[in-house]
């Protein structure tokens, strides 16, 4: 009885036998490639920085943040009253009211004060 089809669907079974058979024996072998990768390349003479850090290993401990807690009004120098300054100095921009490389019109944004 022969079988209808094309003559690469009656090449596939040979293919996929052949296959199949070649699974088993390159198993062992990528699993020697792979444990080079995963495991590093180990051995007496390996010093201990250069062994790679296992998988179940836990992580290091993140560092406690420095400084003053985040809200902390902080112990910097306490501003003065503006009645109670010696003298008080405004500084006018030095661009003016345009924008120094594009000359385009510089929007109000606010003032800030600080003390010296």
């Amino acid at each position: 009885m022969a079988s209808t089809g094309c003559a690469a669907c009656l090449q596939k079974p040979p293919v996929i036998d052949r296959l199949t058979e070649a699974n088993p024996r390159l198993k062992p072998r990528r699993r020697d490639q792979e444990r080079p990768v995963t495991e590093g390349v180990v051995g007496s003479g390996t010093p201990a920085a250069n062994r790679p850090v296992k998988a179940n290993a836990t992580p290091p401990h993140a560092p406690k943040r420095k400084g003053a807690r985040l809200g902390h009004p902080g112990a910097g120098r306490r501003p003065c009253e503006a009645r109670e300054a010696e003298r008080s100095i405004e500084v006018a921009a030095e661009v003016g009211d345009r924008g120094p490389a594009c000359h385009a019109p510089l929007a109000e944004q606010g003032t800030d004060s600080r003390l010296v």
